[in-house]
């Protein structure tokens, strides 16, 4: 992937491309993703959660991925198929996405078929009263990212073997703290947590989507924080593709409009945004 020239590569940059990725995201994708799966990672990560203990396949896997991130459970399927299980993998969306691309480059990699013959990757909308309780009853376990809802819809009526393995909702936050702030740059504090927030899969726990800030940052320094990242957000963002939906729109205002009646009956709450919905 990390081969600018290789149709893989250039498939999945078109496919961060129109989901609304710039391109220096694209960019920090390619590197970051290269480093989680590279050789020298999955052996730390196994020598970590492993070490000298023996260990055996549990045997039939399915991956249910997530669809509001980008690698979808991803890596419980290299997990999974390191292991020697028999892994079968949701897609989670019809075009495949990133996962699917990065399940047809296995299979063009392992030419001597040392994985591939123990991988499956399918599609289906989920709720299909079908296929889930033929995987349901014939899984030993069945790992799912997800909400709520595809939590427990995975969770009932499971098979007499089969496991499941919930990487349920989740919620990125970041803590600021008094003396962190103290001891720090403004601008350099700033930049990192715009840099959390602005990644890729914002809607996934893998982007910051809350900031607590310490009660005893107040008065001008909070009023001080906040200008910074303003303008630190209008910066990141000057190069953002605008794709957001209609309903993201109106998620937008009605949030916005809460903090400006927040201000109003409270005075202790204040708004930054742009007045434009670009972000």
């Amino acid at each position: 992937w990390m081969d600018s020239e290789s149709l893989a590569h250039q498939k999945v940059r078109e496919t961060l491309k129109n989901s609304g990725m710039g391109s220096s995201s694209i960019d920090l994708f390619f590197n970051e993703i290269f480093k989680f799966f590279s050789k020298s990672s999955l052996e730390k990560r196994w020598q970590f959660a492993i070490g000298s203990k023996n260990v055996s396949p549990v045997g039939f896997v399915l991956h249910v991925g997530a669809t509001n991130t980008l690698v979808a459970g991803l890596d419980g399927l290299m997990d999974g198929l390191l292991a020697g299980n028999v892994n079968f993998y949701k897609l989670p969306a019809l075009d495949g996405g990133v996962p699917g691309i990065f399940i047809e480059s296995i299979f063009e990699a392992d030419v001597e078929k040392v994985l591939v013959n123990r991988l499956a990757a399918f599609y289906w909308k989920g709720g299909d009263k079908e296929l889930e309780p033929l995987f349901k009853t014939s899984m030993d376990r069945i790992i799912v990212w997800g909400g709520i809802d595809a939590i427990m819809s995975w969770k009932n009526n499971l098979g007499y073997s089969a496991q499941l393995i919930s990487h349920g909702p989740k919620y990125g936050f970041g803590v600021l703290t008094a003396a962190g702030l103290a001891e720090g740059n403004l601008e350099s504090i700033c930049k990192k947590i715009v840099l959390d927030a602005s990644y890729w899969d914002q809607k996934a726990c893998n982007s910051l989507q809350t900031l607590f800030i310490e009660d005893k940052i107040k008065g001008e320094q909070f009023n001080q924080l906040l200008e910074c990242l303003q303008k630190t957000i209008e910066e990141t963002y000057i190069d953002a593709p605008p794709v957001r939906s209609s309903n993201d729109y109106v998620d937008v205002l009605n949030a916005r409009e809460f903090i400006k009646a927040e201000s109003l009956t409270s005075g202790g709450v204040k708004l930054f945004c742009p007045k434009e919905n670009t972000w």
